[in-house]
């Protein structure tokens, strides 16, 4: 059942014109951008994307235009990445490696928000084996992006895992990415735990609403708060409580709250 209904976006997918990597670089690089996330059916997001007609390509590597991914996350002993976006404080960062799973290739990323709360991405080409700690080489470099000395008290957080194709508007620079088989892990050895057939969608752009921005709205179909960071560690580690994501939560991820441990989760210290 779940495969058919893949089947649908897959479809929808093939019917879109297709653009090589460098073009989609070339077309959409923005690694400074505002973020909107969408939870929703699989088959939904199908017909969403479907109605807008030729308005988007779909990004195509050797005929493939689904590819796999696994996110190692990093945090800080208090998890101060965690509760910093929990709690929205204005300076906050992510760090993750991200493994390309058919090319083998990773890279060491770093997400923070600037002062117009818009993302901003750095990345350092990384080395698939190193993937689930930090090198020297990548302690210079996230210190560099942050601006102070973070690096030394990261460890790895949690895992996720899910399939993505990347959407580019068709004469614009706005893209759009549909991760689907979404699953987390507390750590490598721990088992996945997968959510059914839900789309994540998440819309790239300068500030203005994109197209599918708009498809979706008139869908029916809300822009949520939603981290797959913060849904793997709320999910991976009961207790630590969901703040700002409980909605996307308790509705699309099967969350309910545990009694938060005052203990096992101190306060996070301020970077």
């Amino acid at each position: 059942m779940v495969a058919a209904i893949e089947d649908s976006l897959a479809e929808c997918l093939a019917a879109l014109g297709g653009l090589g990597l460098a073009e989609l670089d070339k077309r959409a690089e923005m690694h400074t951008r505002v973020d909107r996330k969408y939870v929703l059916p699989i088959d939904q997001a199908a017909e969403v994307i479907a109605g807008c007609g030729q308005g988007y390509a779909a990004l195509e590597i050797a005929g493939a235009r689904r590819f796999s991914y696994e996110s190692q996350y990093f945090d800080t002993p208090e998890r101060a990445a965690f509760h910093d976006a929990a709690t929205g404080r204005r300076w906050r960062f992510k760090v993750r490696t991200r493994l390309y799973v058919a090319q083998g290739t990773c890279t060491l990323e770093v997400k923070t928000r600037n002062r117009r709360g818009a993302t901003v991405k750095e990345r350092l080409s990384y080395a698939a084996a190193d993937r689930r700690l930090i090198t020297a080489e990548g302690e210079q470099f996230i210190d560099g992006v942050l601006c102070r000395p973070v690096a030394a008290r990261l460890s790895p957080s949690v895992l996720t895992g899910y399939d993505r194709s990347t959407i580019v508007e068709a004469g614009g620079s706005t893209r759009a990415t549909i991760d689907t088989r979404f699953v987390v892990a507390a750590a490598p050895d721990a088992p996945w735990r997968g959510f059914g057939p839900l789309a994540i969608v998440e819309t790239k752009t300068a500030g203005h609403p994109a197209p599918l921005d708009r498809a979706l709205w008139a869908a029916g179909v809300r822009p949520i708060r939603v981290s797959k960071f913060a849904v793997a560690v709320a999910l991976a580690h009961p207790g630590i409580g969901a703040n700002r994501w409980n909605r996307a939560l308790r509705r699309h991820f099967d969350w309910h709250p545990a009694p938060l441990d005052i203990a096992a989760e101190p306060p996070p210290a301020k970077i």
